[in-house]
């Protein structure tokens, strides 16, 4: 009775854990495209006073077909960060972007 309590007590806790999601914020950036040292990656990079910050573009070729998608590009982008999303790319953020757009500025 009780090795059956203790697989249900167990079982109940894999399940509730898989199930709980990590609560994310939309957020808001303002940076350059650039593509990643691997072939095939976009980041966007967020220079500030006090530092540069990467953003690895999850679903890049949502948005690929864009004239305007180019390194370099100013873009405004507004998504989630995914910290546990794994990735064959070693650098930046993983960032899932639900909207993109052009913006002007000096990189």
């Amino acid at each position: 009775m009780m090795r059956r309590l203790s697989i249900f007590i167990t079982m109940l806790a894999l399940f509730t854990a898989l199930t709980i999601q990590a609560s994310t914020k939309e957020i808001t950036i303002r940076g350059h495209l650039a593509q990643t040292v691997e072939a095939g990656g976009w980041l966007i990079v967020v220079d500030t006073d006090e530092r540069t910050t990467k953003y690895l573009l999850l679903n890049a070729r949502r948005f690929q077909n864009k004239s305007w998608f180019r390194a370099g590009a100013m873009v405004e982008v507004t998504g989630e960060t995914r910290p546990d999303a794994v990735t064959i790319y070693q650098e930046g953020i993983p960032f899932e972007a639900r909207t993109m757009r052009v913006v002007e500025g000096k990189r």
